[in-house]
């Protein structure tokens, strides 16, 4: 005669595999126990957006503001990934209906070459 002995002791998770070999991978766009969940507003399947540009006006009077929230609110958005590469141009262009003073015309692209302006010309 045999004696049958059953226990309630569930095993315990590394005790499974070390048993059982892993199961097959799961089907692209299935969840399994491998898989992460997708990014939050990507849907599983849909192709991933690989670049980003964007444009806006800022008016004059306002730019130092503007600009402190695009690079606060955008671009360390963007930098945030480790592998991105973002750049950033910045243009100004101003129009002078009567002309410019001898003034602004020596100070302006004397202080542009100070920052790294690429173009700083008049017409």
């Amino acid at each position: 005669m045999m004696a049958v002995h059953t226990s309630n002791v569930q095993p315990l998770p590394h005790q499974i595999t070390a048993v059982y070999p892993p199961g097959p991978a799961p089907l692209p766009g299935r969840s399994g126990s491998n898989s992460k969940p997708p990014p939050i507003g990507v849907t599983p399947g849909e192709p991933k957006a690989r670049s980003f540009i964007g444009t806006v006006d800022v008016k004059a009077s306002t730019a130092k503001m503007r600009l402190v929230q695009i690079a606060e609110e955008i671009l360390q958005q963007l930098v945030s990934n480790p592998h991105a590469v973002a750049h950033m141009t910045v243009e100004i262009s101003a129009e002078f209906p009567h002309g410019v003073s001898d003034q602004v015309k020596y100070a302006v692209p004397e202080n542009s070459a100070i920052l790294g302006f690429k173009n700083n010309t008049w017409e």
